[in-house]
């Protein structure tokens, strides 16, 4: 017997959000979710134990969403990394982007991505389980999303060295205006004065 389970993605479609039913077999409350930061905060790799401390209304939402579903007897709540699959798909589109020059591919966020079918698998098995509360479905190696496309770009037939991430330090050295005399004041010293003045 099938039931009916709601499979919320979160992900903006003209003015709200896009809900899907979808077919699981077993229990009836299941949520799942494609989730960046649970806790709102830099560190250490979130847990399934940690509390969500959403810092914004997409996010509350979120939070409401697993809340509801974990008041049911039999509630499931499975957060789900970045899905990779060689085929076609979100990161397919996205390096393929990247290698035309129309995206731009992290390179300071790390994300703990898995294959797609490897994680319809877990969340099947999470079922047949009759699993309860927060599951996290994280791959197990650490990578940022630049690193990703590199390794995914092979499988589409595309050259690594033509997926370019974004730096994460682009500082200028200003040492030449330094040496004229003309170096503008820093931002972060003039705000600094203003409120301390």
């Amino acid at each position: 017997r099938h039931e009916l389970a709601l499979l919320d993605v979160h992900r903006p479609t003209g003015g709200g959000r896009r809900r899907q039913q979808v077919g699981l077999p077993g229990t009836k409350s299941r949520h799942l979710q494609q989730v960046t930061r649970v806790a709102g905060r830099g560190g250490p790799a979130d847990t399934a134990a940690d509390e969500p401390d959403p810092a914004s209304d997409y996010g509350r939402a979120k939070r409401a969403a697993e809340r509801s579903v974990l008041t049911t007897p039999d509630g499931l709540v499975v957060r789900l990394p970045l899905l990779v699959d060689t085929v076609a798909g979100e990161q397919v589109d996205l390096v393929r982007a990247a290698v035309r020059g129309g995206a731009t591919l992290f390179t300071d966020e790390i994300r703990t991505p898995a294959m797609v079918d490897d994680v319809a698998t877990s969340i099947l098995g999470l079922v047949a389980l009759r699993h309860r509360g927060v599951v996290h479905l994280g791959g197990a190696a650490a990578v940022d999303r630049g690193t990703l496309g590199r390794l995914l770009a092979p499988h589409l037939g595309l050259d690594p060295a033509t997926v370019t991430g974004r730096p994460g330090d682009v500082r200028l050295d200003s040492s030449r205006a330094d040496g004229l005399g003309l170096r503008p004041r820093s931002s972060v010293d003039a705000l600094t004065a203003d409120v301390t003045s």
